[in-house]
C-alpha cells in the first residue's frame, strides 16, 4: 500500500505542478489584454480588439443597440488573413463583430451569434465570448476556432448570397436581431489586399496602407513569470515530501498512556507479581 500511496502522491504533485503552469500563463495573458484593453477603451479604439491580421478602417456597421437591461455599441467589420496553400498566398475574407457593453450589467456568457441568410438553409452560428473581464464580447467559430464569419461559408453555387441579421440567444432563446443586410459589394478587403500582392512581389503587408489596417503580432512573454511561480511550488513541494516520508515525528514511541490504558498496565503488572 505504501508503493501505491506514494505513487498517488507522485501524480497529485505532477498535477500541481502542470495547473500552476497553466494557470499562471494564463493570468499573465488576461492581465495583459486586461492593462492594455482599458488603454483602448479610454482612447476609444476599438479596432485594438479586431483579432484578424487586416481590417478595412471603415466599419461596415458602427451603431448602438440596446434590449433588456444592456446597451452595446454594435461594429462589424471587414477582415482578412493572408495564407499559404501549397507554397500560393490565399486571402481568407470575412467580417468580425465587436460588441462593447456601454450600459448595464456584466452580460452572462455563453451565447450564440447566428448569422441567418436569404437562404433558409445557410446559418452560420458562433459562439459569444468576453475579452478577459473587459466589457468587449465578440464571436468565434465553435468547431475550429475561427475568429471571423468566413465569406466562404455565405456562398452557394460560387455566388454570395445576401448576408441578412445576427440572431443573439441564450439556451435557445432569442435575445436580440441585429439587421446587417450586406452583401458581396460590402467587401472590399480581398481586392485591396490581392492588388498590394501583385504591386509588391507577392510580398504580403506589414504595416497599414491605404483604407486597409493591420493588427500586428502582439507576444505577450509569460515565461519568467511562469518560471518563478514553477520554482516556488516546487520547492514547496520538495519540502512536503522530505516532512512527509522522511521526518519522523518526536513523540512516536513516547505518548503518555490515557488513564485506561495505564489502569490495564497496572492491572498486568499485579498479575505478573502474584505469579512471582
Amino acid at each position: 500500500m505504501k508503493v501505491l500511496y506514494r505513487i498517488i502522491y507522485a501524480i497529485v504533485i505532477a498535477l500541481g505542478l502542470y495547473l500552476t503552469i497553466d494557470l499562471t500563463n494564463s493570468n499573465v495573458v488576461s492581465s495583459y489584454i486586461d492593462e492594455h484593453g482599458k488603454i483602448a477603451l479610454e482612447d476609444n479604439n476599438l479596432e485594438y480588439f479586431v483579432s484578424s491580421r487586416y481590417y478595412h478602417l471603415e466599419p461596415l456597421k458602427d451603431e448602438v443597440i440596446s434590449f433588456d437591461h444592456y446597451t452595446f455599441r454594435v461594429l462589424v467589420y471587414n477582415t482578412a488573413n493572408i495564407r499559404v496553400v501549397q507554397n500560393e498566398k490565399e486571402i481568407v475574407e470575412g467580417f468580425q463583430m465587436i460588441l462593447h457593453l456601454i450600459d448595464g450589467p456584466e452580460f452572462p456568457i455563453p451565447f450564440t451569434g447566428t448569422v441567418t441568410t436569404d437562404d433558409p438553409e445557410i446559418q452560420v452560428a458562433f459562439v459569444g465570448m468576453r475579452l478577459s473581464s473587459l466589457p468587449i464580447y465578440t464571436f468565434i467559430a465553435g468547431q475550429n476556432l475561427g475568429i471571423f464569419y468566413n465569406m466562404k461559408d455565405f456562398m452557394a453555387e460560387d455566388e454570395t448570397i445576401s448576408i441578412l441579421n445576427l440572431e443573439i440567444s441564450r439556451s435557445g432563446q432569442l435575445l436580440y436581431e441585429y439587421p446587417l443586410n450586406l452583401s458581396n459589394d460590402d467587401f472590399k478587403l480581398s481586392s485591396l489586399l490581392s492588388t498590394y500582392l501583385s504591386q509588391n512581389d507577392n510580398a504580403s503587408p506589414t504595416e497599414p496602407f491605404g483604407d486597409v489596417g493591420y493588427a500586428p503580432v502582439i507576444t505577450i512573454n509569460t515565461r519568467p513569470t511562469v518560471i518563478r511561480n514553477a520554482s516556488i511550488y516546487v520547492v514547496i513541494a520538495f519540502l512536503v515530501t522530505i516532512i512527509s516520508f522522511t521526518v519522523k515525528r518526536k513523540t512516536m514511541g513516547r505518548r503518555i498512556a490515557s488513564p485506561g490504558l495505564k489502569t490495564d498496565i497496572e492491572r498486568l503488572h499485579d498479575k505478573h507479581v502474584e505469579k512471582r
